[in-house]
C-alpha cells in the first residue's frame, strides 16, 4: 500500500536480490519483484529460494530458525541510500585448450550481464541485478535521479514530493485534542512555561523583596544576520544591551553568542550555550563577552533565595551519587558563581587556540569556572558507529566475542560520557542552583547533546511526548543542529562532505534510550517512540529533520510544505505510550523542584548497553528476545512473537521492541485489574440491587406490623368502649 503522495517511477518484475556484508557478497541470491517509488525501493520474493537472504530486516525475524522466501519483503526508504553504482559480470571465458582432451559443451548465454549496487548509511548493502543491460541502466538512472536531487534540490525529495498539488491535502488534526503538534516550535510560550520572565522573590535582611527577572528577550538576531544558524528570539541577561550582544557574538565561533536554553523559575539554576570563543594564541579578550559571563554570574545573588545556591554539602553522598572524585572536590571547595563546561578534551581546546579559537581563560573570567569533559569530536562518533554496524549487520560475526567487539567500538564509551557531563550539569543547576554554560567547538553538536539531556533530569515536562518534542525543535532544530551536513540528505556520497557526516543526533537519541530502559516510569513515552525517531532521521519521509537551520526551514517553507514527524506521532500515539509511566506523579512535580531527576550515576554509567532494538533492528540473527505466546494479546504495539514486528497502524510497519515483553506484562496486569475492577462493580450492583429487594420487603413487612397493631389497638379500644357502656348501664 503507497503512503498518501507516494508514486511508482520504476518496476522491474523479475531480477536477482543479493543482501551483501560490507566486506563481500553473498553467494545466495534470490529472484524479487523490484519496485522503486518517489519515497522507497521495496523487493518481494517472487519464487522460492534454497536460503533465505543472509540480511533480513527485523520485522521478518520469528523464533523459528529459518523463513520461506515468500515472507521476504524488504523496504528502503530512499533517503537511507548513501551511493548507487553499476558493476559489470565478466562471462565466463575461461576454456580448455588440449587437444587430448574432448571440447567442453557450450554454456549457456548468461542471463545477468550487470548489477547495480546500494550502498546505505545504516550499514546494509543490496546488489540489484536485472535480467538486462537496458534494465540496469534504467534502474541506476533511476535510483540516482530520485535518491539524490542534491544540496541545491531539496524540494524534489518525497517529503516535498507528497505535498505537491494533485497529491494529498495538508494533514488533519490529530487525534488528540492537543493540536499543538501542528504548531510550530514557540519560544515565547516555552520560556514562559519555564517562568524565567517572573517576578522573583529573594531574602535581604530577613526581609523578602521582589524584583523582576535578570533576563529578557533579544530580537537582535531578527533577520538572521547576527548568526545565521541561531533563531530570531534568544534569553539574554537584562543588563546587556543589543549592541553587547552583536559585539559578543563577534568574538565566538560562527556568532554563536551565549544564550539561555533552560532556566528555574525559583533560582539562578540555568543552563547556557554557546560556541569557543576566539581567543587565539595571543589570548584576545572581548570586553563585551566578558561582560556577559559576569552578568550571568550576578544573576546568583540577583534572585537565589539562598544566597548564590552555595548549600552545604555532605562529601560521601556527593561521592556516591556523582561516583568522581574529581567532580566531587570541584562542587565542595569551588565558589564561583559560574560554571563552564567545555565537552571537548583539553588537548582539542589547545589546539583549536591555533585556528584562532580556543576557551576560556581564567584570568579574564574570575568568576567562572572551566573544566573539560573528553567527548569526542565528530569524527571519532562516527568511526564508532561504523564499527557497531559492521558487527550488527555481519552474518559471520562471533556471537561469543560479539560483546567485545561492541565495547572496542567505544561507542557505549562516549555515550556513558555524554551522559556523564549531562548529568553532572543538571547536578549543578538543580543542587547547587548555579549557571552552566556549555559548549565545545561549534556549539551545536555535542552541546545540543548536553544540553537536551540535562534538561531531561531536570526538567518532567521533557519527559513527555509533547515536552521532548519542543525539547528536540528547541535545542535541536532552532539552536541550529545541522542536519543536512550531518545526514547528507539527497546528497550522493560524491557530492557531500563526508568528513561531515556523524551520528550525533542518533547518539542522543541513544543516551535518552538508556535512562527509558532503567527508569521507565519517568517517561510517558516507550521504546518504540524513540525508534521511530532515529528510524526517519534518514528516511526523508518527513520535512521535520531537513535543511540545517532554522533560517532555511522557514525560507523553504518546510512546515506549510511537507509533513511533520511529531503529527505522525502523534497520530500513532496508542502505541507510544508506555504503561509504566506514573502520570499521578508528574502531574503533581510539574513545574516544581519534585520533578527533579537526578539517579545516582555509577548505576546509570554501569548498566548503559547496546540499543539492540534499533542498532541491530537489521541483524540477520536474531537480536530481540522472544515473547510467550500468550502474552501476544496484550502486545498493543504489535511485533509478538519472537522478534516479529507484523502489527500496522497508520500504514506502518512497527518494529519489535525489547521491552515488548515488559509492556505486554504490564498491559496483562492492567487487564486483570480492570477485570477485577468489572467483577466487583458487578457483584456490587448485585448486592445493591439484593439489598434494595431486602429493604423494599423489610419495609412492607414493617407497614404489615403497624396495620395490625392499628387494627388490634383499634379491636381493644371498641372492647374498652363496649365494657364502659355496659358498666355505666
Amino acid at each position: 500500500m503507497l503512503f498518501p503522495g507516494e508514486q511508482v517511477h520504476m518496476y522491474l518484475g523479475k531480477c536477482m536480490l543479493t543482501c551483501t556484508e560490507t566486506s563481500s557478497f553473498s553467494k545466495s541470491p534470490v529472484a524479487v519483484a523490484c519496485v522503486m517509488t518517489t519515497y522507497r525501493l521495496a523487493f518481494k520474493t517472487i519464487s522460492p529460494s534454497p536460503s533465505p537472504p543472509p540480511l533480513l530486516p527485523v520485522q521478518l525475524q520469528t523464533s523459528q530458525p529459518s523463513i520461506p522466501s515468500s515472507l521476504l519483503k524488504i523496504q528502503l526508504p530512499l533517503g537511507y541510500i548513501s551511493s548507487v553504482l553499476t558493476e559489470s559480470i565478466d562471462s565466463d571465458s575461461t576454456h580448455n585448450t588440449s587437444s587430448n582432451q574432448p571440447k567442453p559443451k557450450p554454456k549457456p548465454k548468461r542471463l545477468f550481464t550487470s548489477s547495480v549496487l546500494v550502498e546505505c548509511k545504516d550499514g546494509r548493502n543490496f546488489r540489484i541485478t536485472p535480467p538486462t543491460q537496458s534494465e540496469t541502466t534504467r534502474a541506476h538512472a533511476a535510483l540516482s535521479t530520485y535518491a539524490f536531487p542534491g544540496k541545491s534540490n531539496l524540494e524534489f525529495l518525497f517529503a516535498f514530493e507528497c505535498r505537491k498539488v494533485g497529491f494529498t491535502p495538508p494533514p488533519a488534526p490529530p487525534t488528540s485534542a492537543d493540536t499543538s503538534y501542528l504548531l510550530p516550535y514557540d519560544a515565547l510560550a516555552e520560556f514562559q512555561r519555564q517562568g524565567i520572565f517572573s517576578t522573583r522573590k529573594h531574602k535581604v535582611s530577613h526581609m523578602t523583596k521582589t524584583s523582576q527577572s535578570p533576563y529578557r528577550f533579544s530580537e537582535v538576531n531578527g533577520d538572521y544576520s547576527m548568526c545565521s544558524s541561531y533563531p530570531r528570539k534568544l534569553v539574554v541577561p537584562r543588563q546587556i544591551t543589543d549592541q553587547e550582544v552583536s559585539q559578543c557574538a563577534s568574538f565566538r565561533s560562527g556568532g554563536r553568542l551565549p544564550t539561555l536554553t533552560w532556566g528555574s523559575s525559583g533560582n539562578a539554576g540555568s543552563i547556557w550555550r554557546s560556541s569557543q570563543p576566539k581567543v587565539g594564541l595571543q589570548g584576545n579578550q572581548n570586553s563585551s563577552d566578558e561582560k556577559f559571563l559576569l552578568s550571568i554570574s550576578d544573576s546568583v545573588t540577583y534572585n537565589s533565595p539562598l544566597s548564590g545556591g552555595q548549600q552545604i554539602l555532605d562529601s560521601n553522598l556527593l561521592l556516591a551519587m556523582s561516583g568522581s572524585v574529581d567532580f566531587a572536590n570541584s562542587i565542595l571547595q569551588n565558589s564561583t558563581k559560574l560554571r563552564i563546561m567545555d565537552l571537548r578534551p583539553k588537548t582539542s581546546a589547545v589546539a583549536n587556540r591555533a585556528t584562532g579559537h580556543g576557551y576560556e581563560l581564567s584570568a579574564c573570567y574570575p568568576t567562572s569556572h572551566l573544566s573539560f569533559h573528553n567527548i569526542s569530536n565528530i569524527h571519532a562518533i562516527r568511526e564508532s558507529l561504523n564499527k557497531v554496524n559492521s558487527c550488527c549487520t555481519s552474518s559471520s560475526q562471533s556471537d561469543v566475542n560479539f560483546s567485545s567487539n561492541i565495547e572496542d567500538s567505544k561507542w557505549l564509551l562516549h555515550t556513558k560520557l555524554v551522559l556523564q557531563a549531562s548529568w553532572q550539569a543538571a547536578f549543578v543547576c538543580s543542587v547547587k542552583e548555579l549557571p552552566v554554560l556549555v559548549h565545545c567547538s561549534h556549539g551545536w553538536d555535542r552541546t545540543s547533546q548536553v544540553c537536551a539531556l540535562a534538561q531531561i533530569f531536570l526538567d518532567p515536562f521533557f519527559r513527555t511526548c509533547k515536552g521532548f518534542r519542543i525539547l528536540v525543535e528547541k535545542d535541536w532544530l532552532a539552536f541550529g543542529h545541522p542536519f543536512q551536513l550531518r545526514c547528507g540528505h539527497g546528497e550522493s556520497k560524491v557530492d557531500r562532505n563526508n568528513d561531515q557526516l556523524s551520528p550525533i543526533f542518533i547518539q542522543f537519541i541513544d543516551c535518552v534510550w538508556q535512562l527509558l530502559d532503567q527508569f521507565p516510569d519517568r517517561f510517558e513515552f516507550n521504546a518504540r517512540y524513540l525508534l521511530m525517531i532515529a528510524d526517519h532521521v534518514l528516511s526523508c519521509r518527513f520535512g521535520t529533520f531537513l535543511f540545517n537551520t532554522e533560517q532555511e526551514r522557514i525560507a523553504s517553507q518546510v512546515h506549510s510544505r511537507t509533513e511533520s514527524m511529531w503529527a505522525f506521532l502523534e497520530k500513532n500515539r496508542p502505541i507510544l505510550i508506555n504503561p509504566r509511566f506514573r502520570s499521578k506523579l508528574f502531574a503533581e512535580a510539574n513545574n516544581s523542584k519534585e520533578g527533579l531527576f537526578l539517579p545516582m550515576l555509577p548505576g546509570v554509567l554501569r548498566n548503559v548497553r547496546l540499543w539492540a532494538d534499533f542498532h541491530s533492528r537489521f541483524s540477520p540473527k536474531m537480536a530481540v528476545p522472544s515473547m510467550p505466546e500468550w502474552l501476544n494479546q496484550f502486545n498493543y504495539g504489535g511485533g509478538g512473537g519472537g522478534g516479529a514486528g507484523g502489527a500496522k497502524t497508520q500504514n506502518e510497519e512497527v518494529f519489535r521492541c525489547s521491552g515488548d515483553a515488559n509492556e505486554a506484562w504490564m498491559n496483562s496486569m492492567i487487564s486483570m485489574v480492570e477485570n477485577l475492577q468489572s467483577d466487583l462493580e458487578e457483584c456490587k450492583q448485585k448486592i445493591d440491587r439484593k439489598m434494595a429487594i431486602i429493604n423494599r420487603n423489610t419495609v412492607l413487612a414493617f407497614k404489615e406490623d403497624e396495620v395490625e397493631d392499628e387494627v388490634e389497638d383499634e379491636d381493644e379500644d371498641d372492647n374498652e368502649a363496649k365494657e364502659d357502656e355496659t358498666s355505666g348501664t
